[in-house]
């Protein structure tokens, strides 16, 4: 039995040091498997997504393919000030 499922898009983030993987369900699936609880994410995301990657072992995954991957790119400037692109979403 599922303890506790996650709605919504797994992402990957461009940042300097290459693409990452991103997105509240991931960040959120990755607390919930390491407070032990049965943890399922419901998602959309290319074929190509690696979500082995992106989320830990045991954590169940049932995604809607899409063409497309969410994919965030955020850039800094010194000030602190965030421009946000959105390159593709699923």
């Amino acid at each position: 039995m599922i303890d506790y499922l996650l709605i919504g898009h797994v992402c990957t983030d461009l940042t300097p040091d290459g693409p990452k993987p991103g997105g509240a369900v991931t960040f959120a699936s990755r607390v919930a498997h390491v407070l032990g609880y049965k943890t399922a994410v419901l998602t959309s995301a290319a074929p190509d997504y690696d979500f082995g990657a992106a989320l830990p072992d045991g954590v169940e995954v049932v995604s809607i393919p899409s063409p497309a991957t969410t994919v965030f790119e955020n850039v800094y400037t010194p000030e602190g000030d965030r421009t946000q692109t959105i390159h593709s979403h699923a």
